[in-house]
């Protein structure tokens, strides 16, 4: 998985190892930074470690990047949890929570390898953190910026944006975050040869890091570059200083051994000797270094590296016992890791035992497959190496490697000329653009402030010239429409009046035939019903206890006369205005049905019950709906028992009857007349009726309402 690295770890994996000449051994430049990889991998990070403080948890937020951070997932849901994450980000205030989860979305795009997406976000961090004022989030956008350009191979963008990044970072004095750009930056001087500038950034990073017993790393990082450096500029003492402080830092406990900086340090070491022509202590550096336990597992490109080092060495103090074996051996190695640099380097040293050996088609046939590899991967410095080896491996073709040589020699000049020139004038107009910013900002702060003021003493007079104005205005029209509100006011609370008084009117028309209907079904058509239930035992039973019994139920008839006289003559009459107690009259209506069918009735009811506030109406209707259950229960449910159970609970009345009759199918009920005369009852009652029943298993009607209705 291809990730982006800790700045100062990555620079060093560029970096660490590579030779310091550029005439006789150019392709060594670019072996040591695929050697040191491998090992510096278990120390490199994930891109981008932020230093500022976690924001307050959002579960979703954090679930989506952490999926999209799984590498154990399909790339498909990881990108699709990072966009969920990014939907709901780009939805939040620019605020420093907000860029902080854009960094870590952009990360993400980073490590998936989205750099489309990756540079649309960050160029939009850019423009948050400038809009926002946010110096931090701008430095840590530009290095982003940085690494995107870098990718694509565009060194004076990425230098820019570093430099930019680094300006940004001192001015806030911060020395942390400034370690990752400083880095970056030092890579492509070093790159392009700008050797000083890449001096400058080497010591630069050792006065931030000085005096950090933490910093050991980073320490020898520094202290390696320099050696490097130093390296490449010829000044051999200075080199050799600064990577014995690197071999003396590798000692320290808090380095973990697997990364092996002292094998890749030595390395470096036996190359330098190689350059001063010292190669028996080039040869016992490289046996030192390929000693190192564990290194040919834990990094391999760097156990390769030293062998072909030691090759070389070996083939320059003409100790060809081990050869061409240690440089088949590196190249095996090598070519497993798709190391193209390696291999080529692998290539270069066979040719060169091979001429040495006088075996010129061996040698052609490397030396030609060094020129490729070195042309297809776009080294112009090691093109030129292969160049002077097929020089003598095919004299038949001298003059023609020569111009090419020089050809080469000749672009890399202009080349490196032209960006080390342009390095100086981006690094001007950085500190140009920064300084024309900040001289803008204050221009413009004081410009606002003066406006401020001017605004606020211009707004003040003319807000109190508006309240003035206002408060005579108003006082007029106070008047007008004080007057014109009464008139409204009464016009409108006659047409009010006239229109309730309709309403009522029709309404009382309504519920009125609605009311004569309900009292005839329920109430006299109830009571005859029962009544001829009663007088039906006479065509079974004619003892005289039976007729003593039956002569009761002229007194019934006689309340059945007197309530139908009541409904024609006095509607607005309840049949329980003269009762003081609603139970007694429960309790004589389940008694009549129990002497006429048999069936044994049970009344449960609570004495607190305040019937009292319950109004005549709404008494009738409750009576009416227990009548018409009862009667339903009598003709339908063939039921042995019925209870009526009634409780309060708070200002709530509840009533349930029960019956062990054989209950219906409530799909299957039809639209009866009785059964919605009860639910517009309940209705009236302000309350809720809900029947329960199934085949066989009996039924359940239970009506609750407020005590009191208004």
């Amino acid at each position: 998985m291809w990730k982006k690295r800790n700045g100062a770890v990555w620079f060093l994996v560029k970096l660490c190892g590579i030779n310091y000449f550029w005439k006789n051994d150019m392709m060594f430049k670019k072996i040591a930074a695929v050697i040191l990889i491998s090992f510096l991998l278990s120390y490199c990070d994930n891109k981008k470690v932020e230093s500022v403080k976690l924001p307050p948890k959002n579960d979703s937020i954090l679930k989506y990047l952490s999926i999209a951070f799984d590498e154990s997932l399909p790339y498909k849901i990881r990108y699709e949890n990072n966009f969920k994450a990014l939907r709901i980000i780009e939805k939040q205030n620019n605020d420093s929570i907000n860029r902080y989860y854009f960094f870590k979305v952009a990360g993400r795009f980073w490590n998936m390898k989205d750099t489309i997406d990756y540079k649309k976000i960050t160029s939009f961090l850019i423009k948050q953190s400038e809009s926002a004022l946010d110096t931090f989030s701008m430095a840590k956008a530009c290095s982003y910026m940085g690494d995107y350009f870098v990718l694509m191979n565009k060194p004076d963008s990425s230098y820019y944006y570093f430099d930019k990044s680094i300006k940004f970072y001192n001015k806030i004095k911060n020395s942390e975050e400034i370690l990752e750009p400083l880095f970056s930056k030092a890579q492509i001087q070093h790159k392009y040869t700008d050797y000083l500038g890449y001096e400058k950034s080497a010591f630069d990073i050792l006065r931030i890091i000085k005096g950090r017993p933490n910093k050991i790393e980073l320490r020898y990082e520094a202290n390696n570059l320099l050696g490097i450096a130093y390296g490449e500029l010829s000044e051999f003492e200075l080199s050799r200083k600064y990577y014995n402080i690197a071999l003396s830092l590798c000692a320290d406990k808090s380095i973990p051994l697997k990364n092996h900086f002292k094998a890749a340090t030595l390395n470096n070491l036996g190359r330098m000797c190689t350059c001063q022509k010292k190669y028996k202590i080039s040869k016992i550096y490289c046996e030192i270094g390929l000693k190192e336990a564990n290194l040919r597992k834990d990094n391999p490109s760097t156990y390769a590296m030293l062998l072909s080092n030691l090759g070389h060495a070996k083939f320059r103090l003409n100790e060809l016992d081990d050869l061409p074996d240690l440089f088949y051996q590196s190249l095996k190695i090598r070519d497993s890791l798709n190391d193209a640099v390696g291999v080529y380097n692998c290539y270069a040293h066979l040719a060169e035992f091979y001429l040495l050996k006088n075996d010129n088609i061996k040698a052609l046939d490397f030396a030609k497959k060094t020129y490729k590899l070195t042309k297809e991967n776009n080294f112009p410095r090691d093109q030129m190496y292969a160049v002077r080896i097929l020089t003598k491996a095919d004299p038949s073709k001298a003059f023609e490697y020569l111009q090419e040589y020089y050809r080469l020699f000749d672009s890399i000049e202009i080349a490196d000329r032209r960006i080390k020139n342009k390095f100086a004038r981006i690094e001007f107009e950085t500190d140009n653009l920064i300084q024309q910013q900040k001289q803008l900002k204050a221009e413009n702060a004081k410009k606002d402030r003066k406006l401020i003021t001017v605004a606020s003493l211009f707004g003040l007079a003319l807000l109190l010239m508006i309240i003035t104005y206002l408060l005579n205005r108003q006082r007029l029209k106070n008047r007008e429409l004080a007057i014109l509100r009464r008139q409204q006011q009464s016009e409108s609370e006659l047409y009010e009046l006239r229109l309730a008084h309709q309403q009522q009117h029709d309404q009382g028309r309504q519920q009125e035939k609605k009311r004569i209907a309900r009292e005839l079904h329920d109430g006299i058509m109830g009571k005859l019903s029962a009544i001829r239930m009663n007088l039906f035992v006479l065509t079974k039973r004619t003892d005289p206890e039976t007729i003593q019994k039956s002569l009761a139920h002229i007194d019934t008839l006689r309340e059945v006369e007197q309530e139908i006289r009541n409904i024609a003559y006095d509607l607005g009459q309840t049949a329980f205005a003269d009762s003081n107690d609603f139970i007694p009259v429960l309790r004589n209506m389940l008694q009549s049905a129990e002497t006429a069918t048999g069936m044994q009735t049970t009344l449960i009811t609570e004495e607190s019950i305040a019937w009292q506030d319950l109004d005549n109406n709404s008494k009738m209707q409750l009576y009416r709906i227990l009548q018409e259950a009862l009667q339903n229960t009598v003709k339908y449910a063939g039921a042995s028992s019925l209870s009526v159970t009634i409780s309060q609970a708070n200002n709530i009345l509840s009533i349930e009857i029960n019956d062990n009759g054989k209950g219906f199918d409530k799909k299957n009920t039809g639209k009866g007349l009785g059964l919605r005369n009860m639910k517009e009852r309940a209705r009236e009652l302000q309350g809720k009726l809900k029947i329960e029943s199934k085949p066989n298993a009996g039924t359940t009607l239970t009506l609750t309402f407020p005590l009191t209705i208004k």
